[in-house]
């Protein structure tokens, strides 16, 4: 069995999915071919120019064995004529639909009853409780959830291979918090507070942490000013995403939480990739095999946070079980969380529902 594939639309701030399909999905043993309408930009690159004609895409829809559709709106105003497309060719069962929305309602009901699989980034906290006990609920009412997957952002190779992960083999950073400074009774918040106001040591070695933005490009607040000078690469690569990948890297233990409003965060794989200990509260991001507490990573104990606080400095101590739990979290991360594992999932359960 082989797919030939058309990749229609394309997203605003989960450009990250297309990135991940780009790179990965060409490459699956099922896949013939795939004609992209649409090509994402990504990590500061201007975008790739589409492989196939919107409009040569549209005129052949019928010859596709799949549709990915990956829409900013998914409704007559910006895609004019397109469902009507579905429908006229009797072809919504070829659909894979992706829901753009980084919250939990689904903004294509009328659709995902339709395709033939429904991918969704984003669940809150109780509604993917709802999910787990297999039913969720949307505005109060059960939903069939035969053709919805969870699938969440994946760990890029670009995230490998911008800086090596053993670029510093020694680790200089003992602390990085890649956190906005937000409300403290939030969990994100509440981390960087935790972080800001503890007396490390030894106090002559690295401790950073760092504030991100993301507005047309990666842009670090003044805490990461001292630190631009000796990271700045040569050209053409001179980007805030670069110098954010390197602080990664030399850093030994990552402070993370989750997004507050929905889960599913591609910070979450970025810190994994580091190498790093992972220090975070609970991983729910709606992906199977999520990393265990303990074993792939350090929970972070919103409840008391000294008592995590406690841990990381006797891990700082410890090397041998810091780089243990850190270099088994980065090979589940690496297996399980990567593009091509992404892919296979998402092909697997389509080839599921094909039977």
């Amino acid at each position: 069995m082989k797919f030939k594939i058309a990749y229609l639309g394309g997203d605003s701030h989960a450009g990250t999915i297309n990135d991940m399909f780009q790179d990965s999905l060409p490459n699956h043993s099922l896949v013939e071919s795939v004609d992209w309408e649409w090509v994402s930009g990504r990590f500061g690159q201007p975008s790739k120019l589409a492989t196939v004609p919107k409009k040569q895409i549209l005129e052949n829809l019928q010859n596709y064995d799949l549709i990915f559709q990956n829409p900013w709106e998914l409704n007559e105003n910006n895609n004019p004529g397109l469902t009507k497309l579905f429908d006229d060719l009797d072809i919504w069962k070829k659909v894979i639909l992706y829901d753009i929305a980084d919250d939990s309602g689904f903004h294509y009901e009328k659709y995902r009853k339709k395709c033939l699989l429904y991918l969704k980034r984003a669940y809150e906290s109780e509604q993917l409780k709802s999910l787990d006990m297999g039913r969720f609920s949307d505005d109060g009412y059960p939903v069939d959830k035969s053709n919805l997957i969870p699938l969440d952002f994946p760990l890029f190779q670009e995230y490998l291979d911008v800086v090596p992960v053993d670029f510093y083999p020694n680790r200089d950073m003992h602390v990085t918090c890649t956190l906005p400074q937000i409300d403290i009774r939030l969990p994100r918040g509440l981390v960087v507070y935790t972080v800001k106001n503890t007396e490390w040591e030894p106090v002559n070695d690295w401790i950073t942490q760092v504030t991100l933005f993301y507005s047309s490009g990666w842009v670090l607040s003044s805490a990461a000013t001292g630190y631009r000078e000796p990271l700045t690469p040569p050209a053409p690569r001179i980007n805030w995403w670069y110098i954010y990948m390197h602080m990664l890297k030399r850093t030994r233990v990552l402070f993370n939480a989750a997004n507050h409003t929905a889960t599913g965060d591609h910070r979450t794989w970025e810190q994994f990739s580091s190498g790093a200990l992972v220090v975070t509260d609970k991983i729910a991001v709606p992906s199977p095999h999520l990393p265990e507490p303990w074993v792939h990573y350090i929970p972070f104990d919103l409840k008391e946070p000294n008592n995590t606080i406690k841990v990381v400095k006797e891990l700082l101590k410890d090397h041998t079980e810091r780089e243990k739990i850190a270099k088994t979290g980065f090979e589940h991360a690496i297996k399980w969380h990567s593009s091509d594992a992404r892919v296979a999932y998402v092909m697997e359960e389509i080839v599921k529902r094909l039977k």
